[in-house]
């Protein structure tokens, strides 16, 4: 079972010009392509959530695992298609990983996001899943955690 992860994980863009570009809004003739793709890459053990330029479309969009901060090995996943998002809350700073970059880097997040996208409308998230949500996010303006 390694085997199938190890070549999506080698297919993640690492390219840090592409990814350093602004995603653009995603067409309703593309949607069910990119999330089709997205789902593919969120089968990565490790992965719990991954932004449509890693996957190699420069399209404004995302899915996380709505389960990554429970003790549960299956994922549930939400897809999130040209979202805007408000930080809100007290800064705190996160050790986190990506697929795109190497190694661990620590970055400043908001304990709570609030995310309104086309598909799932406005949403409220903390902890953990605000972290995932805020690191995707920044992958579609083009910033890295390797960017600091």
């Amino acid at each position: 079972m390694k085997g199938w992860a190890d070549n999506l994980r080698k297919t993640i863009v690492k390219d840090v010009n592409f990814l350093h570009q602004e995603c653009v809004d995603i067409r309703d003739s593309e949607w069910e392509a990119v999330k089709s793709k997205l789902a593919k890459y969120m089968k990565i053990p490790e992965a719990v959530g991954v932004a449509c330029n890693q996957v190699g479309f420069n399209l404004n969009g995302f899915a996380i695992d709505l389960y990554a901060d429970k003790p549960v090995k299956i994922k549930k996943l939400m897809f999130f298609k040209n979202p805007e998002i408000e930080l809100v809350g007290v800064l705190f700073k996160h050790q986190e990983r990506c697929l795109s970059c190497d190694g661990d880097h620590l970055v400043e997040r908001t304990e709570r996001i609030i995310i309104t996208d086309d598909i799932n409308g406005t949403q409220e998230f903390t902890g953990y899943l605000a972290v995932i949500v805020q690191h995707e996010y920044n992958h579609i303006k083009g910033m890295l955690i390797s960017d600091d």
